[in-house]
């Protein structure tokens, strides 16, 4: 194939892709048609010579962003390879890059008032109070659109989220005041809910995970990569304080705030705080016994 046609091929596996509603919201179809644009950008061959060029240029990044990227390049050369576009596919026996396992830490209660202290503008604290209020992952923040938010009844509805499912939630007034805040800064009537400083377009979950690593550690929250401190950890926040202020603390109202379609996935999700609240409580009761 010429150079030229790279960008053509691009156009038809992403438009293929959305044909078969493979994607689960524009975000998604905008992130993997920017990925494979850049990968084919300058392109003179799409052989291994130039992925592992195009890695060089890109190892810069996170390891969840470098993983992110593999996985979008793998399934488009796949492709490529299947549709007889290539001859070989320039991604075999190249490995998914690793990405260090950091288990999300909840921040408490000063920490989140120390997160909320140092948020520049009103577009940081309505994706905070999204986050720490309603539990959200930073994609469905990222793809959330203003329609989506029902100010007279109070309740958003997040579209899309993991596994394709939607789901309606009721705002605490916290959460609405950060909202409402944000809309009278940035007003519209249409498109995405958090946009970009410059223009009405929406901002990617990569580009929210930068902001919100910047702004912890601003805070004094943060205090190295991988440290459990990002994104996901206000979701555990979240789920945290849900499940302690719940008068029988029953887990199925966690799992319907986090959209986990299996109880299992919220027990796995919150055995850790569960579990380490438990023994602790009965470590102060040994404690007792041995003293008395």
């Amino acid at each position: 194939m010429e150079p030229t046609e790279f960008h053509g091929l691009v156009d038809e596996y992403v438009g293929e892709r959305v044909a078969l509603r493979e994607f689960a919201s524009e975000h998604t179809t905008r992130q993997v048609q920017s990925i494979l644009q850049r990968f084919v950008d300058g392109a003179e061959r799409l052989d291994r010579d130039h992925v592992v060029a195009w890695y060089a240029t890109y190892r810069h990044h996170a390891p969840g962003t470098m993983r992110t990227m593999h996985g979008v390049v793998r399934m488009f050369t796949r492709w490529a390879l299947e549709r007889g576009h290539l001859d070989l596919d320039p991604m075999a026996g190249i490995a998914t890059p690793k990405v260090p396992r950091a288990v999300p830490r909840a921040l408490t209660v000063g920490e989140l008032r120390q997160l909320w202290e140092v948020l520049p503008d009103a577009r940081a604290r309505a994706i905070v109070a999204l986050m720490a209020g309603l539990g959200l992952r930073v994609a469905e923040v990222a793809s959330l659109e203003v329609g989506d938010w029902d100010r007279y009844s109070e309740v958003l509805v997040v579209r899309h989220g993991k596994g394709g499912h939607d789901r309606s939630l009721p705002v605490p007034d916290s959460v609405a005041r950060a909202l409402d805040d944000y809309l009278v800064e940035r007003p519209a009537r249409a498109g995405a809910l958090i946009r970009s400083q410059r223009n009405d377009s929406a901002i990617c979950s990569n580009h929210i995970g930068r902001l919100m690593g910047e702004w912890m550690r601003a805070a004094g929250v943060k205090h190295a990569a991988f440290d459990g401190k990002a994104c996901h950890a206000l979701r555990h926040t979240f789920a945290q304080m849900l499940y302690e202020r719940g008068q029988d603390q029953d887990l199925r109202l966690v799992q319907a705030a986090l959209g986990h379609q299996h109880l299992a996935s919220t027990e796995i999700y919150m055995r850790r705080h569960v579990d380490a609240r438990r023994l602790r409580a009965a470590m102060e009761l040994s404690s007792l016994v041995t003293t008395g």
